[in-house]
């Protein structure tokens, strides 16, 4: 069976929203979520993606139809790492890099920190 590219071997996700009245007219807003995503290709049956996880938090409030809250995207800083399998043509002819012990780190993007304004209609 081919696999897509980039595409996990299998994903799981957990969500958790709480919500409390702090008047009668402004609500407090929690809200957390984890994702893990297992291995999967990157090119070829050759380059392997490694598992990694993502936890995303967000705490804020709500007044009527205005959301003001504070987030953080990808918590723990994770990655996930590329596993070159003694492929050297990926690393160019000569480059002198072991393709035995070679790897490549990639970010799915850091841990990202923010503030949102939502305002619905």
């Amino acid at each position: 069976i081919s696999q897509r590219p980039f595409a996990p071997d299998y994903t799981a996700a957990l969500a958790a929203n709480y919500e409390h009245p702090l008047s009668a007219t402004v609500t407090g807003i929690a809200r957390l979520g984890f994702r893990h995503r297992s291995g999967g290709i990157l090119i070829g049956p050759d380059i392997d993606m490694d598992s990694y996880n993502l936890l995303d938090a967000q705490l804020g409030v709500r007044f009527k139809q205005v959301e003001f809250a504070a987030f953080v995207r990808n918590a723990l800083d994770d990655n996930y790492i590329l596993y070159n399998n003694g492929l050297t043509g990926y690393q160019g002819i000569g480059s002198g890099l072991d393709p035995l012990t070679t790897r490549a780190l990639v970010r799915d993007p850091g841990a990202v920190f923010g503030v949102r304004l939502t305002i619905t209609m």
